[in-house]
């Protein structure tokens, strides 16, 4: 027992010893190849489960300084190039790095003074680079060009906040556009481009939210604006351009969505140019009635999943009650008249009726296909050498098909004028084969894993129902995108 102990903690610590050596044997080999920061990464990394592995706190000291002696470098050579953003990016990741090994209890390097140094030396790297901006922003600004000069004072703010006198010339140069953004507004609204002055207007609200009456004015131009864009669509609703007039109506709103005439000409204009369809059962010839409910509800889930925004279908529970109520629910046939009542009680401008009919249902006769096999026979040359040939043996398969075919009719009946608006008629095909083997009796050993699982395989294909299933789905897609083409163009 003790034995058995003994070996369990002894293969416990080899794997824990193996599970840690990936990071220590990446560290040496990083180190070595003066990588320090690869070396510091997987140092970090060993130390979390071996804090007091002397070998690569070693590791760890060596990669620390090799690593802050680079960076110094690189420091170096940047300051001698005026590129401070270089020099602050190198030292702030010097600085994130070291820190993370100034955490190890047992590791001498860096010390605060080292911190410290890559600190200043991004603090001062950040400040030139802000002295800089600051002096091409003044350039700018006193050559007239205040849009840069803006964007150089924000970048500087962005590295220093509240650098020398920047906040000043920021608050300057806002007024300044925003004198001439109110100015040139001024102008746009006097000759009638309101919503080019509106433009104007708001950027002058952006840069000084009081600026004068700016606030006032854009609350004007909506006003007039909306009005304006009511007024175009109250005559194109009249005119009987009722997409253009719902266009109007809504671009009305945008400039004052509590506008109600311009919400009542959207829907007005919305409800003209919607068209609201009522997908009634169809009726079968030569099938069972049950496909008739499967085409109704694959053509209802088909338009449903494609309609447009101005397209409503009528919800299936209202308009079974309705079909109840007018007692047409039994009779599974429903004439254009009995549709247009249908119609006009669901509250719909379209109803779509059709017809489900099976073309053909054919089931070929088994044919039978020879087939030959092969294996491996051992035999004597005339020299007594022992060698193989392949022997053939023959077996039979044999193939058996179904195809049905399956017809889709459909129209669509304006309701207010009982008129059929279109009619179509697509016909679909499915088939399905089975194939099998007749067992070649002691050869079936030869044949291979494929050819096994045909001789216990089914001698025929797949049921009628199904592929009229099959069908019915595809007829049922390709119908609901021409419904939706014919019916709703926009």
């Amino acid at each position: 027992m003790r034995q058995l102990r003994f070996y369990f903690q002894l293969l416990l610590l080899i794997s824990i010893l193996f599970s840690c050596a990936p990071y220590k044997m990446k560290a040496i080999r990083a180190n070595r190849d003066h990588r320090y920061e690869l070396a510091i990464e997987y140092s970090l990394n060993h130390l979390k489960s071996n804090p007091h592995d002397s070998g690569v706190l070693k590791i760890l000291d060596q990669s620390a300084r090799g690593y802050f002696e680079n960076t110094m470098q690189k420091i170096r050579h940047y300051e001698k190039l005026n590129n401070w953003m270089r020099v602050s990016r190198v030292s702030e990741a010097a600085y994130q790095m070291l820190s993370r090994v100034s955490q190890i209890p047992d590791t001498d390097f860096p010390g605060k003074q080292d911190l410290d140094y890559l600190q200043s030396k991004r603090d001062q790297s950040k400040f030139n680079q802000a002295n800089e901006l600051y002096a091409d922003a003044m350039k700018k600004y006193n050559s007239g060009d205040q849009k840069a000069a803006l964007s150089a004072f924000e970048k500087c703010q962005s590295l220093i906040p509240h650098f020398k006198d920047s906040d000043q010339f920021i608050d300057r140069i806002h007024k300044n556009l925003a004198e001439k953004a109110y100015r040139r507004g001024a102008q746009l609204a006097s000759a009638g481009q309101l919503e080019s002055a509106l433009e104007q207007f708001e950027l002058t609200a952006e840069l000084v939210p009081d600026f004068l009456d700016a606030t006032q004015r854009i609350e004007d131009l909506k006003r007039r604006l909306a009005m304006q864009y009511y007024d175009k669509a109250k005559g194109l609703f009249d005119a009987g351009d009722y997409k253009a007039a719902l266009a109007h109506a809504d671009k009305s709103l945008s400039f004052r969505p509590d506008f109600p005439q311009a919400a009542t000409l959207s829907r007005q204009s919305r409800n003209k140019i919607t068209v609201r369809l009522a997908i009634l059962p169809f009726a079968t010839k030569r099938l069972d009635a049950k496909f008739a409910r499967t085409a109704t509800d694959a053509l209802i889930a088909r338009t449903f999943q494609k309609k447009s925004q101005f397209v409503e279908l009528v919800d299936r529970e209202n308009l079974q009650r309705i079909l109840e109520e007018q007692a047409l629910s039994q009779t599974g046939v429903i004439d254009e008249e009995q549709a247009v009542e249908v119609g006009k009680l669901s509250g719909v401008n379209t109803i779509a009726v059709g017809t489900v009919t099976l073309i053909s249902n054919k089931v070929t006769p088994a044919k039978k296909r020879t087939l030959t096999g092969y294996y491996e026979k051992s035999y004597r040359d005339a020299k007594g050498v022992q060698r193989k040939r392949k022997v053939p043996f023959k077996y039979a398969q044999f193939e058996r098909r179904r195809e049905v075919a399956v017809q889709l009719s459909y129209r669509l009946i304006n309701v207010e004028t009982g008129e059929i608006v279109f009619s179509d008629s697509r016909t679909e095909r499915a088939d399905d084969s089975a194939q099998w083997i007749s067992s070649p009796g002691k050869f079936t050993q030869y044949l291979s894993g494929a050819e096994k699982r045909k001789i216990k395989a089914p001698h025929t294909p797949a049921a009628a129902e199904v592929l009229i299933q099959k069908a019915i789905s595809s007829l049922a897609d390709q119908a609901a995108d021409h419904i939706i083409q014919k019916i709703a163009p926009f």
